[in-house]
């Protein structure tokens, strides 16, 4: 009997891979552990993110719902030619189908097959090596793909490879070259896609601002009265209510709202704990609507798992954020936990969020609301990763408890001292005004001192006023009996 002719690990992947070109079913891949470690294998386990076998080469995600996506041929301006997330093999890898005959040099659909399908290593060959499997291979092991092998001898997985995760290192060439889509805006310039906190003290009005954003972006209306927004579906966990009291709280706020009703917002007043399944029923909530886009959580503290014996109070901030911050990353969409502030003020806003900065260090951005107990105006502090640094005015709305954004707060601030000193000298018209007599009259507080000094100035300079002497002030002019307004 004559000697059976061994074959190598690259000359098995060639013919094994080239039989299955002549397959007219989905590509499958057969499992790590029955195969071995070839780089192919190695690769479908292991390999890069779809992104990045298929940006380099100009297909863009056209559109994202969680893991599946939706790519854009090269050249393609407006819908889709192909997906990933939705077509997996037996051992359920992701593949990447093909819909269109223009995608090359995927062949696409062919008689009765309304697509191509193909795995990372298939997509990888014919994209680099024009479908020379056995090139893509040698290629591979050279850069270290199948050579270490993801399983010992006896069948069991390598503690390195044990969850299958191989670290993603890209060069910087690579990167630049990435087409990666811009992060998405929930309200553009306030709360970006991720995990954003948001905290304020107790019975300032943050539930009434939580429901005021999720009405407007079920609806697609305009968040805080001025911000545009793009419907999408959102998910309210009332945790500290009973439904009478969001029912009433909706009504009253749809009276001050321009939107209408939406189908979009979902609301619940129980919900399991994170470490109770709370996660699992988000992302079942997720899956279950067309464009998952905001969740909050009303509050924190009533959904969060509870800190345990074996962690410190950082750790668990850190990493119970972490957590609903991978889902957000996932789904591209926004989690918004409502949290509290500490007592006493901080120069950091960030330092006023309670509990430590494991929570604020984890999340994406923090909206912090201050406001004076009994006054309608309020600041809406804004800092995050993908947000610019800023400081909004607002003001509550007693009657319809809507909250409303005048803009940029230092603004805010300015227009409303120089209207209250135009009244001022108005109604004090020929007398002379120390600077300590208007602070005490317009109760100016000695973090506004500076800015209440700068804006006399700016009216003296202006001709709208006089200064008598240092630090003392007249209108009219000359102390004339002169009644012409202020300009």
């Amino acid at each position: 009997m004559s000697q059976v002719e061994t074959i190598s690990a690259l000359e098995r992947e060639v013919l094994i891979r080239a039989a299955r070109s002549f397959d007219e079913s989905p590509h499958e891949d057969t499992p790590t552990q029955l195969r071995g470690a070839s780089p192919g294998d190695d690769y479908n386990a292991c390999g890069p993110d779809w992104s990045e076998i298929l940006t380099p080469h100009g297909w863009v995600c056209a559109r994202t719902s969680g893991e599946k996506r939706y790519w854009a041929r090269p050249g393609k301006k407006v819908g889709w030619s192909a997906t990933t997330g939705f077509c997996t093999s037996k051992s359920g890898r992701s593949l990447f189908a093909v819909f269109t005959t223009d995608g090359h040099p995927f062949p696409g659909p062919n008689g009765s097959k309304p697509c191509s399908t193909h795995d990372k290593f298939g997509a990888y060959c014919l994209l680099n090596h024009a479908g020379d499997f056995g090139a893509a291979a040698r290629v591979l092991k050279q850069a270290g793909w199948g050579e270490r092998g993801t399983h010992n001898d006896n069948g069991t997985p390598k503690p390195e490879t044990k969850k299958g995760i191989r670290p993603k290192i890209f060069t910087l060439p690579a990167l630049l070259a990435m087409d990666l889509p811009p992060p998405k805006w929930v309200v553009p310039g306030i709360i970006c896609e991720g995990l954003t906190i948001f905290a304020g003290k107790p019975k300032l009005g943050k539930s009434f601002l939580a429901l005021n954003l999720a009405l407007t972006i079920a609806a697609g209306g305009k968040a805080i009265g001025s911000i545009p927004v793009k419907s999408g579906d959102v998910l309210y966990l009332c945790l500290e209510d009973r439904l009478r009291r969001v029912q009433d709280r909706s009504r009253k706020l749809l009276t001050g709202l321009d939107c209408g009703v939406s189908n979009r917002l979902h609301l619940s007043t129980e919900w399991p704990r994170q470490d109770k399944d709370g996660l699992v029923f988000i992302r079942e909530w997720m899956d279950s609507v067309p464009a998952p886009t905001l969740v909050i959580i009303d509050v924190w503290v009533r959904f969060r798992t509870p800190i345990g014996n074996s962690r410190s109070q950082y750790d668990h901030d850190y990493e119970t954020a972490a957590e609903v911050k991978a889902m957000a990353d996932k789904y591209g969409a926004a989690i918004m936990p409502v949290h509290h502030c500490k007592k006493a003020a901080a120069e950091d806003v960030l330092e006023e969020i309670s509990g430590t900065f494991g929570l604020a260090g984890c999340a994406d951005g923090a909206l912090i609301l201050t406001r004076a107990r009994g006054e309608c105006e309020a600041n809406l502090f804004v800092v995050g990763r993908d947000v610019e640094e800023d400081d909004l005015a607002l003001e509550f709305d007693p009657k319809t408890c809507c909250w409303f954004s005048h803009g940029k707060a230092k603004e805010r601030t300015e227009s409303l001292l120089k209207q209250n000193l135009i009244a001022l000298f108005k109604s004090n018209a020929g007398a002379v005004l120390p600077k300590s007599e208007i602070a005490a009259t317009l109760k100016i507080g000695e973090d506004k001192l500076q800015m209440m000094a700068t804006y006399l100035t700016r009216m003296v300079n202006e001709g709208l006023i006089e200064r008598v002497r240092q630090g003392q002030f007249r209108w009219p002019i000359n102390g004339t009996a002169d009644t012409e307004t202020f300009q």
